[in-house]
C-alpha cells in the first residue's frame, strides 16, 4: 500500500491522515504515518500494536532484526514502541478520527466515489459531527476577533483544560486598558484587523469559532512563536498556551450574555456554530 492514505481494519491510516496521539492522556497533533506508528512497521509489525503516538509517548527498544534485507552489522535494530508494547502489556484503545479528517472525507472530491458506495458510513460520520460538544470561551476584544480571523493562533490562560474540539468565541463587553492599548497602539494588531477590513469590533456576542487542538506550558513554548504572536498573548512563566486551528468567523455575531470560564454551548449556539463550519 502507499503510505499517504490506506486502511487497517476499519481505521484510515497513512501520513495523509491527520490524527491525535493514541495515548489516552495526550491530544498532540500527529498523522497516521510510519513516523508515528508503534512498531516502526506497517500495522505494527512483530513487536508493536500499530497505533500512533507522538514523540513523547514513543520509546526506542533494541530488537532482533528479522527484516528480509539485512545489512551486515545490523543484527539488532531500534524500533519505536508505545509504553504498553514496550513492557509487553495489552495495547491502548485506538482513538476516533479527528474532526478535520471526518470533514475531509465528507466533502473532498477525492472521496466522492467512496461516499457514493458507503452511504451508511457517511451518515454515521455526519452523526458524529452533529453530536459533538461545542464549548464557549469568553475573550476580550481585540483578541476575540484576531482568533476567529486566524490572525491569533494561540490563546494564553492561567489554567489548563483537557477539552479538545470546537470552541465558540464569545467577545465580551469588557474592554480593559491593556486590550485598548493592543487594539489602538500595537502595529501587529492594527495591520491584522485592517487586512480584514475590521473598523468596528463586535462586543457581547458569539463571533465565530476555532478548534482547540492542544495545550502546552508557556515555559516550553516561547521559542516556538513569532514576535507577532507574542504580542497577542501573555506568555508569562507558569501559564498555559491553548493552540487553535481552523478558525471560522460568523457572518453576523449572535448576541449572548456570557460568564467566566468555559462552558457547554446551548443547543441554539451549538447548532449555529456547527452549521457555520459546514456541519449540517
Amino acid at each position: 500500500m502507499g503510505w499517504e492514505i490506506g486502511s487497517f481494519g476499519d481505521r484510515d491510516i497513512g501520513y495523509g491522515v491527520p490524527a491525535v496521539c493514541d495515548h489516552p492522556a495526550c491530544n498532540a497533533e500527529i498523522d497516521r504515518g510510519l513516523s508515528y506508528v508503534c512498531g516502526s512497521d506497517p500495522y505494527g509489525g512483530e513487536h508493536g500494536c500499530g497505533l500512533f503516538f507522538c514523540e513523547k509517548h514513543r520509546n526506542y527498544k533494541e530488537v532482533e532484526n528479522k527484516r528480509t534485507i539485512r545489512v551486515p552489522g545490523e543484527e539488532k535494530i531500534y524500533i519505536n514502541l508505545c509504553a504498553r508494547c514496550y513492557y509487553g502489556k495489552p495495547s491502548f484503545e485506538p482513538k476516533p478520527d479527528v474532526t478535520k479528517w471526518i470533514n475531509h472525507k465528507l466533502t473532498h472530491e477525492s472521496w466522492a466515489e467512496w461516499r457514493n458506495e458507503n452511504t451508511e458510513e457517511v451518515e454515521s460520520l455526519k452523526t458524529v459531527l452533529r453530536n459533538q460538544t461545542v464549548k464557549i470561551l469568553p475573550m476580550w476584544q481585540p483578541y476575540a476577533s484576531l482568533a476567529v480571523l486566524g490572525e491569533k493562533e494561540n490563546e494564553t490562560r492561567s489554567w489548563d483544560t483537557r477539552y479538545r474540539g470546537v470552541v465558540a468565541i464569545y467577545a465580551t463587553k469588557n474592554f480593559p486598558p491593556s486590550a485598548k492599548s493592543l487594539a489602538y497602539d500595537n502595529l501587529f494588531c492594527r495591520e491584522a484587523l485592517s487586512r480584514h477590513f475590521i473598523e468596528q469590533l463586535p462586543y457581547a456576542g458569539i463571533i465565530g469559532s476555532v478548534e482547540l487542538v492542544e495545550t502546552e506550558k508557556t515555559d516550553s513554548f516561547l521559542s516556538k512563536i513569532s514576535e507577532k504572536e507574542r504580542a497577542f498573548g501573555d506568555y508569562s512563566p507558569g501559564r498555559f498556551v491553548w493552540l487553535f486551528s481552523n478558525p471560522v468567523e460568523l457572518k453576523e455575531p449572535i448576541p449572548f450574555k456570557g460568564q467566566q470560564g468555559m462552558w457547554n454551548a446551548p443547543d441554539e449556539i451549538r447548532n449555529a456554530i456547527l452549521q457555520s463550519r459546514g456541519i449540517q
